[in-house]
């Protein structure tokens, strides 16, 4: 199942990769999706690390993942974040860009709270 996904992945024609980028959410310098660094530091605070049990500070073979992700109209708050194996996460990520391919995306309410 993986390698089929990967495949059409790779198969898709750039042209509807680009039509399906979310437009809509704030982007950094290099283009990516802007990430509240105060939203980590709140679920840090409520989900600290699962290999050190720190809230602060770095945390070894784990990144924060949202469980929404935000190119699918997720949300950058700290209920829709939580830990993940830096395995698990890369797995997620290559499942997550073939689905938000297949979905609309909304553009997020003027009162979302970001």
């Amino acid at each position: 199942m993986k390698l089929f996904l990967l495949s059409l992945c790779l198969l898709l024609p750039l042209a509807a990769r680009d039509q399906q980028r979310c437009d809509f959410c704030d982007r950094d310098g290099e283009g990516r999706i802007k990430r509240s660094a105060a939203m980590r530091k709140v679920f840090k605070e409520m989900q600290p690390c699962p290999a050190t049990g720190s809230s602060a500070g770095a945390c070894p073979g784990y990144v924060i993942d949202h469980i929404t992700p935000l190119a699918c109209g997720g949300n950058d708050d700290a209920e829709n974040m939580e830990w993940q194996t830096k395995e698990e996460a890369r797995g997620k990520d290559k499942v997550e860009r073939v689905e938000c391919m297949a979905k609309p995306q909304q553009p997020k309410p003027a009162w979302s709270f970001r």
